[in-house]
């Protein structure tokens, strides 16, 4: 298994595919198994990436030197007009390879977009990729989610990273800062990269909406869902399901607020956290809240992400919910066990996020942002005294998404609500 890992990355002449095998090492946490200097010797495309990868993983940065890196000469790459003109297509590649560029060339002044074109365009000279096509596989802007499993996207991360090793070589910028920018090309997430998905429940068997009113539908799966977690308390559900001819998808979210600030036509507000260090899905919280600000109805669960999200886990960074607010103190940690992701204060778990998938069916409607389900659950007395004793209210918000259709083939017709699922009351 290692040497056949090693074999694969010797062989890669793009800088993005070597941080793919690279990634698999770092991910799982497999660098008992290998020997750096041989891991070293495999990397034939080195990078900025590439190079932090292996100091993280083996603590050894003997050999890593920056003038490794290879990047284009300055002379035009002899392309015909019309592959030219594909680059502005972002067939491969998320926007936020070309965001972070943008950021680097408005604070430097240096060429940064001008020169990633530049080493794209070099790079098909050596190695022609396949264009992204066809693009109804995909759903939403493609140049904000890109097209992951389309050869071309290495063409453009390649040509990002090398485009970095060129700014640090004669734009004098400093490694360091082009190695932050680099992890934007990391493909998998360490420690969220273990988290398995757990067993589809059983509460969630029958719950397209079809003669249903939505409001109805949403109390009894909310109900479900608490009696399924005994003495816990769910604070964050998603429910998605999709048939042939329906589909449904379910975003719940327990809130928080004074009494009087309640409107009941209007949703809660959300909040996110950065999760330290950067590197790794586990760690310290990045200033968490508190619910004594919550004088506006907020969301008590909210995106808890690490900066570097891995390509192969965007489905599920952004459906990791946590209530980083449930902490009086600063010491809110994260951790992932096998199937889940825990929030803990002060060495004591308080929060529970776990997973699972809608059955899989080959035609998911635009409605369905995601097939991924999730609950987010917490012990129920920590939140009601937290809660009581600030004088906050609590209500649970249900956005519900929902379409039907008469024939496989035909359209949906599709229609949405928001509403307070359970009423808004003082704890």
């Amino acid at each position: 298994m290692a040497s056949s890992l090693l074999g694969w990355i010797s062989t890669r002449t793009f800088e993005s595919e070597v941080v793919i095998g690279l990634c698999i090492i770092d991910a799982f946490d497999l660098s008992s198994y290998f020997d750096f200097s041989e891991v070293r010797n495999a990397v034939n495309a080195p990078s900025h990436l590439s190079d932090i990868l292996l100091f993280e993983n083996f603590g050894s940065d003997a050999g890593l030197w920056p003038s490794r890196y290879r990047y284009a000469p300055d002379s035009r790459a002899n392309l015909n007009a019309r592959l030219r003109a594909r680059f502005s297509a972002f067939n491969g590649v998320p926007q936020m390879f070309h965001s972070r560029l943008k950021h680097l060339q408005d604070s430097t002044g240096a060429p940064f977009l001008r020169r990633w074109q530049h080493e794209w365009e070099w790079l098909q000279v050596a190695d022609l990729r396949a264009e992204g096509n066809p693009s109804f596989f995909f759903q939403g802007d493609r140049n904000s989610t890109g097209q992951f499993d389309f050869g071309d996207r290495e063409t453009y991360v390649s040509a990002f990273l090398r485009t970095l090793a060129y700014a640090a070589a004669h734009w004098g910028l400093p490694n360091d800062i082009m190695t932050f920018f680099a992890r934007a090309a990391i493909t998998l997430n360490r420690g969220l990269a273990d988290v398995a998905c757990v067993a589809r429940p059983a509460w969630t068997d029958d719950v397209i909406i079809r003669d249903q009113v939505p409001s109805t539908a949403a109390a009894e799966l909310w109900r479900n869902a608490n009696l399924a977690v005994g003495g816990e308390m769910i604070v964050a559900l998603r429910v998605a399901e999709v048939t042939e001819t329906a589909y449904v998808q379910y975003e719940f979210r327990y809130a928080l607020g004074l009494m009087g600030g309640f409107d009941h036509a209007r949703p809660p507000r959300e909040q996110g956290w950065l999760i330290m260090p950067r590197a790794e899905y586990a760690g310290p919280l990045d200033t968490p809240g508190k619910i004594e600000t919550f004088e506006k109805p907020t969301a008590l669960c909210g995106m808890t992400m690490p900066m570097d999200v891995g390509r192969m886990l965007v489905d599920v960074v952004p459906h990791v919910q946590l209530p980083a607010q449930l902490s009086s103190t600063d010491r809110a940690e994260i951790s992932t066990t096998s199937d889940s992701v825990v929030l803990s204060v002060e060495d004591e778990p308080v929060a529970t996020w776990r997973y699972w998938y809608a059955d899989w069916d080959p035609a998911v409607p635009k409605g369905v942002d995601s097939l991924l389900s999730y609950t987010t659950s917490v012990k129920a007395d920590s939140l009601k005294q937290k809660a009581a004793y600030s004088g906050r209210a609590g209500g649970v918000w249900c956005d519900i998404t929902w379409g039907t259709r008469e024939y496989s083939y035909s359209d949906f017709t599709e229609a949405s609500e928001g509403f307070w699922a359970v009423t808004p009351a003082p704890l």
